[in-house]
């Protein structure tokens, strides 16, 4: 696949997401689709700072949807024809999961965000519960797209999807670890030529870059579970379609470090560094360097 293809489509979803903040943030500000303050927020916002929306999950949709449309024009043109009709069809399918899955669970991610905005959420389902939603989705579209359905496989994303929640108590901590991780997957997949997947894998990277001029801390806005629960599923599915145990493994080791204190009714492991006074972007920096870390090595155990 061309790389000026890729480069394309990933700089048309990430300037999509930036440029679209600038409209969409001010108009959630004025429409105060904001969740319910903090004390510390409460006095922040006396202290003349700016509420900060929660739905900058629906930056990230727009881009990868303004990205992959770019990307699929060009690849049909490009690309279709150099390819197999059987490898086109494959990849067309892997496609139209990877954006199946995204698209249910972003709107289920944006359903939450609205009732919480709206002070309706009034329990908090248990975080098992939310990952069993996501089995059955991710499921529900291997059935549907007539994959052969693998039900290991399919509790593989929903158990990453629990564990990749975690790395959003910090604003842009999930955007910067799973930038890392797709870009990684996106090199494993074009090895392989898996260019349909590798191109949505690409997309996605340049639409969470294009978040992040947003939801980075300091955050303008926050990701919130529109984005969340979108990013959570696409990784580990990406992940599966590379057919590299050693990827699927080690991509997700930081999260899986993060999230494991919790079984012990402890904090994670970005909540201590937190409490330990380090600043929010030394945490992204952490995780984000121990993501680049474990997928330098994955790619070097892979090949």
């Amino acid at each position: 696949m061309p790389v000026w293809l890729q480069l394309a489509a990933a700089l048309l979803a990430g300037l999509a997401a930036g440029i679209m903040g600038k409209a969409f943030i001010p108009f959630l500000r004025r429409a105060r689709w904001c969740e319910p303050l903090t004390k510390k927020q409460e006095d922040e916002e006396a202290s003349g700072e700016q509420l900060r929306p929660n739905l900058g999950g629906v930056l990230l949709c727009f881009g990868i949807l303004a990205g992959i449309s770019l990307g699929f024009a060009l690849f049909q043109t490009a690309v279709r024809t150099e390819l197999p009709e059987k490898e086109y069809l494959a990849g067309q399918k892997q496609l139209l999961l990877l954006l199946g899955q995204g698209g249910i669970l972003a709107l289920g991610g944006f359903i939450v965000d609205v009732l919480r905005i709206r002070r309706r959420l009034l329990y908090k389902v248990p975080l098992w519960m939310q990952g069993l939603a996501v089995y059955l989705v991710t499921l529900g579209m291997q059935t549907a797209l007539q994959e052969e359905p693998s039900l290991l496989r399919t509790l593989y994303v929903a158990v990453c999807w629990m564990l990749m929640q975690g790395m959003e108590e910090t604003d842009g901590g999930m955007l910067a670890v799973g930038t890392v991780q797709l870009l990684c997957i996106a090199v494993l997949m074009l090895a392989g030529m898996l260019y349909l997947p590798a191109l949505y894998a690409l997309v996605c990277a340049g639409a969470c870059m294009g978040c992040m001029v947003w939801c980075l801390h300091p955050a303008k806005c926050r990701f919130g579970s529109t984005g969340s629960f979108l990013l959570g599923g696409t990784v580990p599915l990406l992940l599966l379609m590379t057919q590299e145990w050693q990827a699927c493994v080690l991509l997700m080791a930081v999260c899986l470090v993060n999230a494991l204190p919790r079984l012990l009714r402890r904090p994670s492991l970005d909540g201590s560094l937190a409490e330990s006074g380090m600043q929010p972007l030394g945490r992204i920096a952490v995780f984000a360097g121990a993501a680049a870390v474990t997928g330098a090595v994955t790619l070097l155990a892979v090949h």
